[in-house]
Order: structure tokens, then C-alpha cells, then sequence
């Protein structure tokens, strides 16, 4: 979803990776749950707010459901001052 005002994104929704279908025995399986996540303005520039997880993850011997929430706050404008000394 795209903000109509500023024309940035607000809505993201996806996977990080897709999954590997084909998988040799006795190896790892890297599967990944799909998220939404949301951004919004802090002072003046769009950023991430909230990511939610709600899927299931199928393995060869179990499908294991999970759910996430992350929340981003506490946003701080970081400088530098050319003055400061280390």
C-alpha cells in the first residue's frame, strides 16, 4: 500500500526469502513465515512501526504455527557535531 499524499510505502507484505522446495535429506530446511509491516512519519521521514508474523511453518516432520509481533519506537535523531572531540 503506497501513501496517496507523500507516495511512499505504509504497507509491506511478503517473505524474506521463498522457500527452498527441493531439500536433501538430512539438511537444514530454511523456511520463512510471511509478515505484514506497517511504516509511518517520525520527524518528517517514513519508518518501520510494527511487523506482525502469523503463519505456519511446514517441516518434513511437523508443521509448527507461529506468531510475532515487533514493535519499532523510540526513534532518535542522530548527529554529528563537527566540534565534539572523542
Amino acid at each position: 500500500m503506497v501513501d496517496t499524499h507523500d507516495l511512499q510505502i505504509v504497507k509491506l507484505c511478503g517473505k524474506s526469502v521463498p522457500d527452498v522446495v527441493h531439500v536433501k535429506k538430512h539438511q537444514p530446511m530454511d523456511i520463512r513465515p510471511m509478515f505484514v509491516s506497517y511504516r509511518q512519519v517520525v520527524d518528517g521521514h517514513w519508518f518501520p512501526a510494527y511487523t506482525q508474523v502469523d503463519d505456519t511453518l511446514h517441516f518434513q516432520t511437523q508443521a509448527i504455527h507461529m506468531r510475532e509481533i515487533v514493535k519499532f519506537t523510540g526513534y532518535k535523531r542522530a548527529g554529528t557535531d563537527p566540534a565534539a572531540k572523542p
